[in-house]
């Protein structure tokens, strides 16, 4: 049996951080932060602090020609020349903000061309809902005609053919009924699926 959702009033709820898109999207700018980073970090002074200790002669006092224990302690200071060229540093930082704006706007594009979709599906489910309301007071309408049919045939007081009409009727109400729960049943899955979400199994 369909399970009739209630009929929407407002614009859909619905986000879309199921759909397998958005973690790309969410990839891609992630990669593009680490990138930039990445190159902030390799434009950047190095500083290495070092410790050299031995033993040997001379020691570090080159006039005494004795065996001794010497120690050197500095800090070492590279500078990538890259550092030097602002002008540079400053494209490539705003080549990846440029990067990052793209993203931005494929996922506006790609949620706006997803809730239009989404705005269809319900208001299509809201349509099929209508039609199975009227569908359901159909088959109890031509369910009391028939019984009332069925009561004037075998009192003869009903041809046959009348009374097959009436049965016919009540199964095309009944057919009708059946095919709008399957086009429901389908909106559903189509929504359930532009939006990422598996359908209730319970």
């Amino acid at each position: 049996a369909v399970v009739y959702p209630q009929q929407q009033t407002t614009g859909p709820q619905v986000t879309f951080d199921n759909r397998p898109e958005m973690e790309l999207v969410d990839l891609r700018r992630r990669l593009i932060a680490a990138q930039e980073s990445l190159t902030v970090a390799e434009i950047q002074p190095k500083v290495n602090a070092f410790l050299t200790t031995g033993y040997g002669r001379p020691a570090l006092n080159f006039l005494n020609d004795q065996f001794d224990f010497y120690a050197m302690a500095g800090i070492r200071i590279a500078v990538p020349l890259d550092h030097f060229y602002s002008r540079k540093i400053g494209l490539q930082k705003q080549s990846f903000r440029l990067e990052q704006e793209s993203i931005q706007l494929d996922k506006a594009d790609l949620v706006k061309r997803w809730s239009n979709e989404a705005v269809n599906y319900l208001e299509e489910m809201d349509k099929l809902r209508s039609w199975l309301k009227e569908d359901m007071e159909i088959i109890e309408m031509r369910q009391k005609i028939l019984t009332i049919a069925q009561a004037q045939w075998e009192g003869g007081t009903l041809a046959t053919a009348q009374y097959l009409n009436h049965i016919s009727d009540l199964s095309l109400a009944r057919i009708r009924l059946t095919t709008h729960e399957i086009m429901l049943e389908k909106t559903q899955s189509l929504l359930l699926n532009l939006i990422g979400a598996s359908p209730d199994k319970n």
